[in-house]
């Protein structure tokens, strides 16, 4: 971590001196330890980061933006990267575009786990608000990119696999264990179960504002997910949100 953490000083500086923010990618592959990397690096930069400042879902990025303090350090996990996304925007996700165009202001370092990070983040993400990328390459090994790098990162059109140039410098960090590394999984289990689990037509109507017979009517207009359990007419989680990204 010794280069990691000079650069993470570096950051802090920026951020807090020269009244700017600072909006980092970590790439790698899928169970390679870019969570652990990340973790390591907010740390460095933030070392108050905890696991609440963690965040999985478009609600919680809003609100993490607007509360956090300057200086803080806040991680979007890998499940919100749609968010980012520019060909599948909704009325939400540009919301969110426009928060990211404002954390300038709060003067914070955003952290964003993004897997193959050319295709699953928007453009201009990626041109005007990402100062740094890593590369998790294997399990407590990095390579770090600095923003003049970031255009030569990219993808091999036959192969379609990632070029890299030579990183600024590689470094190892160490794992995570104990009680915060554990209450961010049963946070990350906690959004996951939430998106897979079921409303009452009573509960979408009081959120969308709307009476039980409209939800009633969408549902047999095919506007909506609906499916009969025990019964009972209930509605996917996704489903829901799908409707309210809708309106």
């Amino acid at each position: 971590m010794k280069y990691i953490k000079a650069n993470a000083k570096g950051i802090k500086t920026t951020i807090t001196k020269y009244d700017l923010d600072w909006v980092h990618i970590t790439d790698g592959y899928e169970g390679t330890g870019k969570t652990t990397f990340t973790w390591n690096l907010c740390k460095a930069v933030d070392p108050g980061f905890n696991p609440k400042q963690i965040v999985f879902t478009e609600d919680q990025f809003r609100y993490a933006i607007k509360t956090s303090k300057p200086g803080q350090a806040l991680m979007l996990d890998e499940g919100a990267l749609l968010l980012f996304k520019r060909d599948a925007m909704t009325k939400e996700n540009k919301k969110v575009i426009r928060l990211l165009t404002t954390i300038r202001a709060h003067n914070l370092f955003l952290a964003i786990n993004a897997p193959d990070f050319l295709n699953l983040l928007d453009k201009y993400v990626i041109q005007h608000r990402v100062r740094s990328v890593a590369r998790v390459v294997k399990r407590g090994w990095v390579w770090w990119f600095t923003k003049p790098q970031i255009p030569l990162i990219t993808i091999n059109n036959k192969t379609k696999k990632y070029d890299w140039p030579d990183p600024r410098f590689r470094d190892n960090y160490p794992k995570l264990q104990g009680k915060q590394w554990r209450e961010y999984k049963e946070r990350k289990k906690g959004v996951v179960d939430r998106e897979t689990d079921w409303m009452t037509v009573s509960e979408v109507a009081k959120k969308v504002n709307k009476s039980t017979v409209t939800i009633y009517n969408w549902m047999k207009e095919g506007k909506l997910e609906g499916q009969k359990i025990n019964g009972t007419w209930n509605i996917p989680f996704h489903a829901y949100k799908e409707l309210i990204n809708q309106n």
